[in-house]
């Protein structure tokens, strides 16, 4: 992912938190912006630990999804 912005936006996050929250896009007409809904749809995400260019996910994003780990196991 990018780096955060000053303000600590990350316009690719951003536009899938708009998503989730509100299910939908504008659309940029020529006149004049629609709202496009979208419908059935599920997103499945996947993270690695921070660093080596990982950058941290806001809460505000996280909250949408479950969130699970798994151990290395020695055998």
């Amino acid at each position: 992912m990018p780096a955060a912005e000053v303000y600590g936006a990350q316009p690719p996050l951003e536009l899938l938190m708009q998503f989730l929250e509100l299910g939908g896009f504008y659309h940029a007409g020529k006149a004049h912006l629609v709202w496009e809904d979208i419908y059935d749809v599920h997103v499945v995400a996947a993270c690695g630990p921070l660093g080596g260019g990982r950058n941290p996910i806001r809460s505000r994003l996280l909250k949408h999804f479950r969130s699970g780990s798994f151990l290395t196991l020695n055998v």
